[in-house]
């Protein structure tokens, strides 16, 4: 560090850096082995390294914004200058320091962007502070404020990408940690994370200028929904914040009936089982694009986290209509698309249709109930199966195709456990059974 604040005072040189030159030099005296400074805070050797880096950054300098950059990364890397605790006061942490020397990122030229994105991503992956919600939460603000607010599509992928990595390293943490039987696994952090996108969701509906943002809770919230394990379906706040948060979220971005002016009926096709519900929109999807992909690759992992739960699957079926009935046939393309990486698992379909698991919160037990969302699935397949866009056609043809290669496997016994097994041969013994003396 005191190499890198030496190379950054000669660089300086101009007398209009005169404060950065004074910022080094008491940086410089404070990291000296002095037993003077032997009392000193921490934290307040760090905020005088910091202002001198903050000042290069803030130079408009190219050189110096790149050492600027290389010390903050020193920082990081410094385990003498990072000894704070969670009992310190926030602003005082590390990572709190460095966050707001460093925002709003957006002030900044786009390569320098780019290069503070990845402090983010070493703050949220390799620092001992990776698995604080706090830090995280804030990570993610300053993710969201740079891609709503920079101009550059690189700049707002790499905002983006940084948040998925972020909470995908998190969440992949704590799978690891929960196949450890030595305790029971703690999900307490990542709901929090969870709840925190939903919220974030939630309220960005309401705003104006919630189509700069969005993309960036979508993708966040689909790095936890892919890496958490089903496991999390026993926190009840988990499953809570999905069908009082996500779920009503999600169906509204899908598009609101309430404001649309063209509706069809939800009979558009002469076979009488087709569509089901509500009505139909006449008009191509508002939601399309990157964001609608996110959306769709999120309905597809609550199927594996919680379709097994029958209290979450009428949830699900207002999901899957808003995302494959609601929408005309011929606007259903990436839709289809990512139901048939669904349908083409035997696994995933067990999750979709097979009986549901032991569950307090299910009232629904009639018999039919278990294929209600396979049977919403395949209806939109057959409308669009009579689409006169014929790659829809021909990619609903493919969904049967990997449905029936699902059953077939099913059939064999793959693609369920044990458990699975005999929950199924008890059910319908007793549906036999039923439907025995109804014949009597």
């Amino acid at each position: 560090m005191e190499a890198l604040m030496t190379k950054l005072s000669k660089e300086a040189s101009s007398n209009k850096w005169i404060n950065i030159r004074k910022a080094c030099k008491d940086s410089l005296e404070l990291l000296k082995p002095d037993e003077k400074w032997a009392g000193l805070p921490v934290h307040e050797k760090r905020s005088k390294c910091i202002l001198a880096l903050q000042l290069a950054l803030e130079s408009k300098n190219t050189k110096l914004m790149q050492l600027s950059v290389s010390g903050f990364q020193k920082l990081l890397a410094d385990v003498t200058l990072d000894v704070s605790t969670v009992n310190d006061i926030q602003a005082d942490w590390l990572p709190m320091q460095v966050t707001h020397a460093i925002t709003p990122i957006h002030a900044f030229p786009d390569v320098i962007q780019t290069d503070l994105l990845k402090l983010l991503v070493c703050i949220g992956c390799s620092t001992d502070w990776r698995d604080n919600v706090t830090v995280m939460q804030r990570l993610i603000e300053i993710c969201i404020d740079t891609h709503a607010n920079t101009a550059q599509s690189t700049v707002k992928a790499g905002a983006k990408a940084t948040v998925y990595q972020i909470l995908s390293s998190y969440c992949q943490r704590k799978r690891e940690a929960s196949l450890d039987h030595s305790a029971p696994p703690d999900w307490s952090g990542a709901v929090q994370v969870f709840g925190f996108l939903c919220e974030k969701l939630s309220s960005a509906q309401s705003s104006s200028n919630q189509s700069a943002y969005m993309p960036l809770l979508l993708e966040g919230i689909l790095a936890v929904v892919s890496t958490v394990p089903r496991g999390i379906q026993v926190s009840e706040e988990f499953v809570c914040l999905l069908w009082q948060k996500l779920c009503p979220s999600l169906i509204a971005i899908l598009g609101n009936p309430k404001n649309e002016k063209t509706l069809l009926s939800s009979q558009r096709c002469e076979h009488e089982d087709v569509g089901r519900g509500s009505a139909s929109s006449a008009t191509a999807p508002s939601l399309t694009g990157h964001s609608a992909k996110a959306v769709y690759s999120i309905a597809v992992e609550l199927v594996r986290l919680v379709g097994s739960m029958g209290s979450m699957r009428p949830v699900l079926e207002s999901l899957f209509h808003r995302i494959l009935l609601f929408p005309p046939p011929q606007h259903r393309l990436d839709a289809i698309r990512t139901v048939k990486y669904l349908l083409g698992s035997a696994e995933s379909l067990v999750d979709l249709a097979g009986p549901v698991d032991d569950d307090p919160m299910t009232t629904n037990k009639t018999p039919h109930s278990d294929i209600a969302l396979l049977k919403l699935i395949t209806d939109a397949l057959v409308e669009c199966a009579h689409c006169s866009e014929m790659c829809v056609c021909e990619v609903s043809i493919q969904c049967i195709e990997a449905l029936l290669s699902s059953v077939e496997a099913l059939s064999a016994g793959h693609g369920m456990t044990d458990g699975q097994v005999q929950q199924i041969l008890l059910k319908y013994a007793e549906l036999d059974a039923i439907r025995g003396n109804h014949a009597r």
